[in-house]
């Protein structure tokens, strides 16, 4: 099947096909963008290949979850349809360097392993459809590239994480995050710190709050205020030094404390006088 480098659209869904998807996807030349046509990433323009130009005949696809006839635009096309299957397996990461391809699903199948991360390199991504699997991991950062991307379905997976943060992907219904109950973040929830702390170190907080509320804390705590208390008080009883010292800090002090307190006493006397004599 790899070898048909002039495919525009393969449809094998609603069968029981049952293995892995192929690995040698990316050699579908046409798919992969280096046969028919080159992009121009700026201008968004199109050289096509002259040979094309004659095909007249129309499909009907189901691209975007409707059906929808293709005729003279056909040539635009570039679709993979392998759901309704029996397939398994991981999604091969070839499927990433098919640069032309615009619609992909892959749903109803018993696929696992994690979404491929460079498939945010396929610019011209219109549709991704990967639902009722049991793909996990995280949704890839680079799926909030996809400019073009109009429709979107991950639901009823074994996603997990937060949805990267995006206006291309926040723009899709939650109904296109369902069934995945580790997956937070809009749209799915208002955010994901709530979920992440209690994920991260749940038995770290819950150790805590039974150490505080024990006994064992407070006879702790007594003791080591004793401790420290009578260490002090040992080495001032035992060491001269240490004695002359700090009973000359107590009377220096004292000392600070008395003449601050004289002080703010004869302000406050003069303070009141001089308003006596302004009455």
């Amino acid at each position: 099947m790899c070898q048909l480098s002039s495919l525009m659209v393969l449809d094998l869904a609603n069968n029981s096909l049952s293995g892995s998807i192929p690995n040698c996807l990316d050699e579908m030349m046409t798919m992969a963008g280096k046969y028919d046509f080159v992009v121009n990433p700026l201008s968004y323009t199109y050289g096509f290949d002259l040979s094309y130009n004659n095909y007249k005949e129309g499909l009907v696809l189901v691209p975007k979850g409707d059906e929808l006839e293709y005729k003279d635009n056909l040539i635009l096309v570039r679709m993979i349809d392998l759901s309704s299957n029996k397939l398994s397996g991981a999604i091969p990461t070839e499927i990433s360097k098919l640069f032309a391809l615009r619609f992909l699903n892959l749903s109803r199948n018993h696929l696992s392993g994690e979404i491929p991360k460079d498939m945010g390199k396929m610019k011209l991504f219109e549709s991704l459809d990967l639902s009722l699997n049991h793909i996990s991991g995280e949704i890839p950062q680079s799926l909030s590239e996809l400019s073009f991307l109009s429709f979107l379905n991950l639901s009823y997976n074994n996603l997990s994480g937060r949805v990267p943060t995006s206006t291309q992907l926040q723009s899709f219904e939650a109904l296109s995050y369902t069934g995945n109950p580790e997956l937070c973040g809009p749209p799915v929830t208002s955010n994901c710190t709530s979920k992440e702390e209690l994920s991260e170190s749940p038995s770290v907080g819950h150790a805590n709050a039974n150490f505080f509320g024990t006994s064992e804390f407070y006879i702790g705590m007594g003791v080591g205020f004793a401790s420290g208390f009578w260490g002090v008080c040992s080495v001032i009883f035992f060491n001269r030094t240490w004695r002359r010292a700090y009973f000359h800090f107590l009377d220096h002090l004292k000392a600070v404390i008395y003449v601050t307190i004289v002080l703010k006493v004869r302000m406050l006397l003069a303070k009141s006088q001089v308003e006596l004599c302004n009455c």
